[in-house]
């Protein structure tokens, strides 16, 4: 771990000196993000899809219309994040929710932005998701945590590692609650001045087989978004070379 920590820290000063603006980046880094991230959630939109759609407004391929309203819904959600990134103040459960909300707007879902009232299941995982009479509890001890750990000097992409784990282990929202842990993790990245992880759909089985573990083990997930931030730094310095 130390190791790759070590890396990630040279990576991000390489990308400064550069002077990349981490919370600017915009083209390729920005449309792999949300390919791979809705990607993951079973999006059958390709890169190339994404990029006419988001870029020309253009909706190639002939995919289901909620895949390219996802991808529409997870690029405002994005922009908002940015404005998010303001180091100084605490990331709250209103952001939490504003991102969640932003995922409905041109998908049209249900219960943007609001905590469910129901009992639900993680299809991936064979542990059981908290009641929903205790989801808004579990939230407001995880905001606490949120701003604690930020300040505790934890190494941010392990922070930001276990901020996507813990909020998706609560499973807050009726649907999406993968996407939104995956923008939270970016969002504290990019609050410590690194880029996003870009976790592709080649490593999607990886990233759920140790997210799982991560109940009981969560080294190897960590390690794993250290390998995603690190894969994604160096194509942002390949850009720039």
């Amino acid at each position: 771990m130390k190791e790759l920590l070590a890396r990630i820290d040279s990576n991000r000063m390489q990308i400064a000196q550069k002077g990349v603006d981490v919370a600017q980046l915009k083209g390729d880094c920005l449309l792999r993000l949300i390919w791979s991230s809705n990607a993951l959630e079973g999006s059958r939109l390709t890169l190339e899809e994404t990029r006419a759609l988001l870029e020309d407004g253009v909706m190639l391929g002939g995919k289901p219309i909620r895949n390219y309203y996802d991808a529409i819904d997870l690029a405002e959600a994005y922009e908002a994040m940015i404005g998010m990134t303001d180091g100084y103040r605490p990331i709250t459960e209103e952001d939490v929710r504003d991102l969640h909300r932003r995922l409905c707007a041109a998908s049209g879902k249900i219960g943007g932005g609001m905590y469910r009232g129901y009992p639900a299941y993680a299809p991936t995982s064979s542990y059981p998701l908290p009641d929903p009479q205790d989801v808004p509890g579990l939230m407001g001890q995880f905001v606490r945590w949120l701003a604690q750990n930020d300040e505790e000097h934890t190494h941010p992409c392990k922070f930001a590692a276990q901020a996507c784990k813990r909020l998706a282990f609560i499973h807050p929202f009726l649907h999406s609650n993968g996407t939104v842990a995956r923008l939270l993790m970016n969002l504290c990245l990019l609050r410590a001045g690194y880029t996003p992880a870009v976790i592709t759909p080649a490593e999607g089985a990886k990233y759920n087989t140790l997210l799982e573990r991560a109940h009981v083990d969560d080294t190897p997930f960590e390690a794993f978004i250290c390998e995603q931030l690190i894969s994604t730094q160096e194509t942002v310095l390949q850009a720039q070379a």
